[in-house]
């Protein structure tokens, strides 16, 4: 359960909907959480880049593509050059709020 969800879950007096879970050690939901959502989604200084230029493989031009820092460190999609209209296969890792984004010819 996200932590959003979680907070949603409690009354004002801090009861949740199953009594006091000020422990939610046997629902998996324990400090360890915290520690492992900081290592899969560092927090750092709250910003990440959200485009990134790449030439495209067919046509040769460049071009600015947009990137969700929200989807994940590693993310994998298809998407058309704005210039040619061919499909590029892209792959996009973030480093420290820094994508690192390449494309490639669908067709291989």
């Amino acid at each position: 359960m996200a932590r959003r969800e979680l907070a949603s879950t409690r009354r004002r007096d801090g009861v949740g909907l199953f009594g006091d879970t000020t422990s939610l050690t046997g629902f998996g939901l324990d400090g360890d959480l915290d520690d492992e959502l900081e290592d899969e989604f560092p927090l750092g200084d709250g910003t990440a880049e959200s485009s990134a230029e790449v030439v495209c493989p067919y046509c040769g031009e460049s071009v600015v593509v947009s990137v969700d820092p929200g989807g994940g460190s590693f993310q994998e999609y298809v998407e058309d050059c704005e210039v040619c209209c061919n499909p590029w296969s892209v792959t996009v890792r973030f480093i420290a709020g820094v994508p690192e984004v390449s494309v490639n010819r669908l067709d291989t």
